[in-house]
């Protein structure tokens, strides 16, 4: 069964931390009680969604998310919602963002500039090859996984 169509809810998920904090909610790590795998859920606040006039932005995001599978792209494994927010629960990527790497070191080397540069570029052309724009490449949204690779989000 594929897990992104399993009957899921936030009662199946303990939250650990916050990991960030957006415009339109948070973005936790939560571990799923049953598997113990651990998970970056993003939880939007319907009504900041609705106020901001984000609902085509919030869907399109989804859509994306659901329809993509990419190795240097974070990958969306439940979707479900409440009476009060919309959860989107991706892979965890332990690294972090690229931004506070790149502010206390400075710059990458060439040949490590070089190693991220050809991985967003690979997921820049995967997305274009699925009719997709992507409009928001900045360091904050580049991942580091545990290995060293890049996830974009």
């Amino acid at each position: 069964m594929n897990p992104r169509f399993t009957p899921i809810g936030l009662e199946d998920f303990e939250v650990i931390r916050s990991l960030a904090t957006g415009a339109f909610g948070n973005v936790m790590l939560v571990q799923h009680k049953t598997t113990k795998d651990q998970f970056a859920m993003k939880v939007l606040n319907k009504e900041k969604v609705i106020r901001k006039d984000s609902i085509n932005h919030v869907h399109n995001e989804k859509k994306i998310l659901h329809a993509t599978s990419f190795p240097f792209i974070v990958e969306l494994k439940f979707r479900f919602q409440d009476a009060i927010n919309l959860y989107m629960v991706m892979e965890f990527v332990p690294g972090g963002e690229m931004f506070p790497i790149l502010q206390r070191y400075g710059a990458f080397t060439e040949p490590h500039a070089c190693f991220y540069a050809s991985q967003v570029v690979l997921a820049i052309e995967y997305l274009h090859h699925m009719d997709v724009i992507y409009r928001d490449l900045k360091p904050e949204n580049i991942l580091i996984d545990n290995m060293g690779y890049i996830k974009v989000i």
